[in-house]
């Protein structure tokens, strides 16, 4: 015999899944249990009882006692449970996702046989969370899903649309009009009473056209003043009195007008001369600020080439050359567009100028005829 021993393989103790949840008591039995098990007596296991009936969903919670009848229901949320020896290092030990609730009242009456699952199911399902925030968190976040007719429904309406956008893309004008219920019920009544056809037709769609052109103008202009009215009547009035006085003495008052506009026409072309030159003064002096800043513009891309020029020379390495190159390249492109605006804006400057001199030179021998 060999002096080996023999040594027999330790057996793995069996252990127990933890499976968590929350019970929630009656405020004074909760406080007496809180109690306990922060003080840790060993009597507690002696104390609290859960007795679970077959279906796992109803039971009965023993503590000291008092009986309380439990119904476990799951909850919207799910919470983490942490376990700690010393109140420093914490593990993490199980998800809960169901509430005990243990109260006084007595045990409903078990529900009919003939309930289907999705009821039953339906029956333990805790519409809140566990802190007042959440609150019908189920009904908040768990809406109701689309119905399956409309969702088998979804790519023919997407093929409409796509057709109707190809289409709007091919056609070379697209035109579209808001329909207002007021109008489509006017098409109604028209409808009902027979005149669409013949006359009745063309009557019914004038109504329409005034209606359409009343509301028009009542959503641009508002409603009209008593005010204003008043004042069309007083105008009308007076061009009344004013065409027998014409009749009257038009003879006398035909010279008179006649050198009364010519006189008019003449303060209207002065006035509208000196608005002219003022207005032509201003963008000749808005041109000289923008010609100025584009020369400063154009002076440092100037420079900048210039150093860019000067640095390239200097150079050997052929990657450092080549970034300059094309640096050099964009400068060179900035300034041939700086000199093309500051080229555009002294024609447009010469422009402004010669008419501001044909201006001023019209408007001193109309004040000299004058």
């Amino acid at each position: 015999m060999s002096g080996k021993t023999s040594t027999k393989k330790k057996e793995d103790a069996p252990f127990d899944l933890e499976q968590h949840f929350i019970l929630r008591m009656p405020p004074g039995p909760a406080m007496a249990l809180r109690r306990d098990i922060q003080s840790g007596s060993m009597a507690l296991k002696d104390k609290l009882f859960i007795d679970f009936h077959p279906d796992s969903r109803l039971g009965q919670v023993r503590y000291g006692g008092d009986v309380f009848n439990a119904k476990l229901v799951d909850l919207p949320t799910i919470t983490e449970t942490l376990k700690t020896t010393d109140r420093k290092t914490f593990y993490k030990c199980a998800d809960i996702c169901q509430l005990m609730i243990a109260t006084t009242e007595d045990e409903p009456e078990p529900e009919m046989p003939e309930l289907s699952k999705k009821k039953e199911e339906k029956k333990y399902m805790w519409n809140h969370g566990l802190t007042p925030s959440l609150k019908n968190a189920r009904k908040k976040r768990f809406r109701k899903i689309l119905k399956r007719k409309n969702v088998e429904e979804w790519p023919d309406i997407e093929k409409e649309v796509k057709r109707l956008f190809r289409t709007d893309n091919e056609a070379v004008d697209v035109k579209w009009e808001v329909v207002t219920e007021e109008e489509e019920e006017d098409k109604q009544v028209v409808t009902e009473s027979g005149q669409t056809q013949g006359a009745g037709g063309s009557v019914g769609a004038g109504l329409s056209q005034e209606r359409k052109l009343q509301l028009a103008t009542h959503d641009i202009f508002g409603e009209v003043s008593s005010s204003d009215e008043e004042e069309d009547e007083k105008e009308v009035n007076i061009m009344d009195v004013d065409e027998d006085s014409n009749s009257q003495f038009m003879p006398n008052l035909s010279g008179r007008s006649s050198s009364m506009m010519h006189s008019m026409d003449e303060d209207s072309m002065q006035g509208g001369l000196s608005q002219l030159t003022s207005t032509l003064q201003e963008d000749t002096m808005d041109l000289e600020n923008k010609l100025s800043d584009l020369g400063m513009e154009l002076s440092e891309l100037r420079q900048q080439r210039e150093s860019y020029e000067e640095q390239l020379e200097e150079i050997d390495n052929a990657d450092v050359r080549e970034r300059i190159q094309s640096a050099l390249e964009d400068l060179q492109q900035q300034e041939n567009r700086k000199q093309e605006e500051v080229n555009e804006k002294r024609t447009a400057q010469d422009s402004e100028n010669r008419l501001l001199k044909l201006l001023t030179t019209g408007h001193a021998r109309t004040s000299e005829n004058t």
